[in-house]
């Protein structure tokens, strides 16, 4: 029976696995070469002490970046292929930020890394059979959240469901005609008002990550009414949505992990 990797991570071509098939070669994760990819996050943020009270005051407190080791051995069938296995590490995220995916316990996650400052792959051959080569990479995701499935509403809702355990932003695209604008309703007294008129043919698209309109694509400005509030649907749970008539709003989001 042919065993399958119990982990594969793959960005800009280069691709470390977990466990290796019969005969197989390649970058193989050691059992305990993975690190930072399942632990949590530290926080971050300032310290102010009460004078003359019990305690700190209570602070906005943020995370900090996630950072990722890989390690393990390296085989391969000739000394040549070797070198050539040693080449794609040490060029491994040279240029900068990179989508890095990660299929890892049932579910793919993905993040957008470089490498992390002050570090360098490193690639050791093992200088008795020239097959070998011990190495390590470690990455920086600067955002420190990882997203899985993309999908849209629940059948027969209106509701996103995010199935992480982070916040997670949907994306709205509204078409259809109203030469007043519309109204996009959130959770609880939350709405997003347009005041541009909605034209047939054209599409709105309303990204809760950054808040912006975007008409056929593009960033518009001035077209947004009284209220322009953002929402997220939090992790485990759903965020419903309406829309005024005369239009028509369909939803996606992705599943948020930290």
């Amino acid at each position: 029976m042919v065993s399958q990797p119990d982990l594969v991570v793959r960005s800009g071509g280069v691709e470390f696995v977990g466990q290796m098939v019969r005969g197989g070669e390649g970058f193989l994760i050691a059992p305990d070469g993975l690190e930072g990819l399942d632990d949590g996050v530290s926080s971050k943020g300032q310290t102010v002490a009460r004078p003359n009270a019990h305690g700190d005051f209570d602070v906005p407190g943020f995370l900090d970046s996630r950072i990722v080791s890989l390690s393990g051995t390296c085989l391969a069938s000739s000394p040549e292929k070797l070198a050539w296995y040693g080449s794609l590490l040490t060029g491994f995220l040279a240029e900068g930020s990179q989508a890095v995916t990660f299929n890892h316990m049932g579910r793919i996650l993905w993040g957008s890394a470089r490498r992390a400052p002050g570090t360098a792959p490193k690639f050791k051959v093992d200088g008795l059979d020239g097959l070998s080569a011990r190495f390590q990479v470690q990455l920086k995701f600067a955002n420190p959240r990882l997203f899985g499935e993309s999908r849209g509403f629940h059948p027969g809702t209106q509701l996103l469901y995010n199935y992480g355990n982070f916040p997670a932003t949907p994306t709205y695209t509204i078409t259809g005609a109203n030469a007043g604008g519309y109204t996009v309703y959130g959770p609880g007294t939350k709405t997003y008002s347009v005041s541009r008129p909605l034209l047939s043919g054209e599409t709105h698209t309303i990204d809760m990550a950054d808040g912006h309109l975007r008409v056929n694509g593009a960033v518009v400005f001035g077209g947004i009414g009284a209220t322009a509030d953002t929402w997220a649907a939090p992790g485990g749970s759903s965020a419903p949505v309406a829309v005024s008539s005369g239009a028509v709003v369909t939803g996606r989001i992705t599943d948020t992990f930290i």
